[in-house]
């Protein structure tokens, strides 16, 4: 059993309080990542961090709390040293942050300070690997209130965790899992307050055969739920939970005949917490999504990811209430690694993503501002032939913002320069490529009598990936669209929205003209939208000369 691809979400709402989260890695030393969120007390907390190997580390970190929005990212690598850190703060009183991580001589060094005003956040991470032992914590907390962290290691064949984290009244939690004897024992214990929740994990592999089970649940007639599995040329495997008569979940998968099946479905009551997942293997090919939501205009969420010709496909997207936070993740496995990260708060507020991925380059760039006249900022960064380039510049004066990036590689060539500013006027383009089976990719914008323009277009070459956006605002609407395609037995598609103040004109979201070999598939869905808010997503695969959304 060389190579495993390993998955889970739990979630669940008590105490108007949602936890969530989302684990998921593909082999040793190869792909991880995991997806934490939660609401509580008015505050959204959530983070993603996911590494490839000893080559790609990156993370973020956001949450809302006081009409107060952090986030960060760091990641970079250069000479088997990763490198990176994302400061931004909002406005005046004002929250500072920042990110400082490397990996020098087997170690991980990373910590995060931040503030906002008077009020401050501390938190920090330290990790690295020394001796056979991993070691990381962090500890984080705002004014007298949040305390976490986190410590792990591997020692003498045993892997060592906790957790400890507490909002005021506390919550505590810890993880202790170890191999031994080739038998993996783990258990996690964590609990809010006097109401516990206990749960433990087992499982191990001798023979070929794979066993584990997880029981776990929350005192009083609340949450159960359990998981059994294991591999004998059958993985079976299954998880039934609920929450007194609000929470239902459930999880059935195994490996017989090639096919692994599982799905899992839950929901907290009424107009409140809704969740799925659906996945399975059949024909090499490992397809499953999560959708979840928290109530009206609230918090919505999902994830799809499969695997099909060595490609692993996930994302995340993630949003609370009108006009509020919005951000998503999508990252996936083909050789290449493609991960972005895009949130926002509101209109004329903060806006940011970033865009990463690996196939010998390591592109990534973060783009945030706040609105009418205030803070413009982003940073654009990449990797190739060991080289990492980007900066920025920006500043605000006599209601005229002024800013410029300018950054590129040179010969086979990646090139790149934004210049804006804005008094009434607001021009910036930006222009990059990296040439033979090229990544070629452009925006040019400006806002001039109302109107902005703005495209990208950017692609991988041989049995191809395409992309393109194209954007602009005239007359109180937006139109937007996507076009992108695989190459030989090939996917296309795009999809075309646009928005209008006008109550009376309906968003529009299409996805249209799916080829697949000599099949030619056109689908169209519309959606009308309130609150002149539009939202839509597809998700496809092809499999077995057959496209499926």
């Amino acid at each position: 059993m060389s190579c495993w691809l390993y998955g889970w979400v739990t979630c669940w709402y008590s105490h108007d309080v949602l936890y969530g989260w989302v684990t998921c890695w593909y082999s040793h030393d190869v792909l991880y990542g995991w997806v934490t969120c939660w609401y509580s007390h008015d505050v959204l907390y959530g983070w993603v961090t996911c590494w490839y190997s000893h080559v790609l580390y990156g993370w973020v970190t956001c949450w809302y709390s006081h009409d107060v929005l952090y986030g960060w990212v760091t990641c970079w690598y250069s000479h088997d040293v990763l490198y990176g850190w994302v400061t931004c703060w909002y406005s005046h009183d004002v929250l500072y942050g920042w990110v400082t991580c490397w990996y020098s001589h087997d170690v991980l060094y990373g910590w995060v300070t931040c503030w906002y005003s008077h009020d401050v956040l501390y938190g920090w991470v330290t990790c690295w690997y020394s001796h056979d032992v991993l070691y990381g914590w962090v500890t984080c907390w705002y004014s007298h209130v949040l305390y976490g962290w986190v410590t792990c290691w591997y020692s003498h064949d045993v892997l060592y965790g906790w957790v400890t984290c507490w909002y005021s009244h506390v919550l505590y939690g810890w993880v202790t899992c170890w191999y031994s004897h080739d038998v993996l024992y783990g258990w996690v214990t964590c609990w809010y307050s006097h109401d516990v929740l206990y749960g433990w994990v087992t499982c191990w592999y001798s023979h070929d055969v794979l066993y584990g089970w997880v029981t776990c649940w929350y005192s009083h007639d609340v949450l159960y739920g359990w998981v059994t599995c294991w591999y004998s040329h059958v993985l079976y495997g299954w998880v039934t939970c609920w929450y007194s008569h609000v929470l239902y979940g459930w999880v059935t998968c195994w490996y017989s005949h090639d096919v692994l099946y599982g799905w899992v479905t839950c929901w907290y009551s009424h107009d409140v917490l809704y969740g799925w997942v659906t996945c399975w293997y059949s024909h090499d090919v490992l397809y499953g999504w999560v959708t979840c939501w928290y109530s009206h205009d609230v918090l919505y969420g999902w994830v799809t990811c499969w695997y099909s010709h060595d490609v692993l496909y996930g994302w995340v997207t993630c949003w609370y209430s009108h006009d509020v936070l919005y951000g998503w993740v999508t990252c996936w496995y083909s050789h290449v690694l493609y991960g972005w990260v895009t949130c926002w708060y509101s209109h004329d507020v903060l806006y940011g993503w970033v865009t990463c991925w690996y196939s010998h380059v390591l592109y990534g760039w973060v783009t945030c501002w706040y609105s009418h006249d205030v803070l413009y900022g982003w940073v654009t960064c990449w990797y190739s032939h060991d080289v990492l380039y980007g900066w920025v510049t920006c500043w605000y004066s006599h209601d005229v913002l002024y800013g410029w990036v300018t950054c590129w590689y040179s010969h086979d060539v990646l090139y790149g320069w934004v210049t804006c500013w804005y008094s009434h006027v607001l021009y910036g383009w930006v222009t990059c490529w990296y040439s033979h089976d090229v990544l070629y990719g452009w925006v040019t914008c400006w806002y001039s009598h109302d109107v902005l323009y703005g495209w990208v277009t950017c692609w991988y070459s041989h049995d191809v990936l395409y992309g393109w956006v194209t954007c602009w605002y005239s007359h109180d609407v937006l139109y937007g669209w996507v076009t992108c395609w695989y190459s030989h037995d090939v996917l296309y598609g795009w999809v075309t929205c646009w928005y209008s103040h006008d109550g009376s004109h309906a968003g529009t979201v299409m996805m249209g003209h799916m080829l697949v070999q000599s099949c030619v598939v056109w689908m169209g869905h519309m959606l009308v939208v309130q609150y002149d808010v539009l939202y839509g997503w597809v998700t496809c695969w092809y499999s077995h000369d057959v496209l499926r959304c």
